[in-house]
């Protein structure tokens, strides 16, 4: 359980990294600048849109890390209770 709540607020947090990148977006089209102004802004813009991918497919991964083991986690669990129930109702010899 403690591991899926860890990959939800993995997920929140790519979906947080994206904000910054609207906003700036927005200012930009709102705001006259030079032609140069404009470029070199675009390419900041560029530039943190790539850092925000590159974060973003890193939480991703590590979220998909974190899914999998609590799968193989629980999967195991299953599996020892199955077996300690087996052995319940087996006859002692």
């Amino acid at each position: 359980m403690l591991s899926l709540r860890r990959c939800f607020r993995s997920l929140l947090a790519v979906a947080s990294l994206t904000a910054p990148i609207v906003t700036l977006t927005a200012t930009l089209a709102m705001v006259g600048c030079s032609r140069e102004e404009t470029r070199r802004d675009e390419r900041e813009l560029g530039k943190a849109a790539y850092k925000a991918k590159q974060e973003s497919k890193a939480a991703a991964a590590s979220a998909d890390r974190e899914l999998h083991q609590a799968g193989r986690e629980a999967r195991q669990g299953y599996n020892d209770a199955k077996q300690g129930d087996r052995k319940k109702d087996q006859p002692a010899q």
